[in-house]
């Protein structure tokens, strides 16, 4: 959590509670959250599969996500806004499937909601500028964090002889 270190209280912009910008951002934590319990599923799946390499590395990125996740809601409190933390918050990301029975499908599951996240944060990054420097670290620390585990999923596929 170390990584995420909470804003100085001159980073703080003035933001209020259903702001577009912590309105963002509870859009990314619900996206954070439903990838850790998608890593975490796909962990103890693979566990009866035998392959060892991958049960470490999902449980691995769940854990990392479930950080992340925690980092953008401290982000949200500093703002003065509320993480959602409820499950109509988590519905709002229902269209992502947990169906996957194949590790290579699991990874390229992974693989997809992981871009699919990365738009978000894009988009958040377009729309702060660089008015709001502790959201954009925070966000800057999580993109690149996410881009050694697409990495290292693109690695998995690719060792399954599937890339995607």
């Amino acid at each position: 959590m170390r990584a995420y270190a909470a804003a100085r209280l001159s980073d703080r912009p003035s933001v209020q509670e259903g702001s577009a910008l912590t309105d963002r951002l509870d859009d990314a934590l619900a996206a954070k959250i439903v990838q850790s319990l998608r890593s975490r599923r796909h962990h103890f799946m693979v566990r009866r599969r035998g392959t060892l390499h991958a049960v470490d590395m999902f449980l691995s990125h769940s854990n990392a996500a479930q950080a992340q996740a925690d980092a953008l809601a401290l982000r949200i409190v500093e703002l003065q806004g509320e993480p959602g933390f409820t499950p109509s918050m988590l519905n709002r990301e229902g269209d992502d499937s947990f169906e996957s029975y194949y590790v290579v499908d699991m990874a390229r599951e992974d693989l997809e909601a992981a871009r699919k996240i990365n738009r978000i944060f894009h988009e958040i990054l377009l729309s702060i500028g660089p008015n709001d420097p502790a959201t954009r670290r925070l966000i800057l620390g999580i993109l690149n964090k996410d881009k050694v585990r697409s990495k290292e999923l693109s690695a998995l596929m690719a060792s399954l002889g599937r890339v995607s």
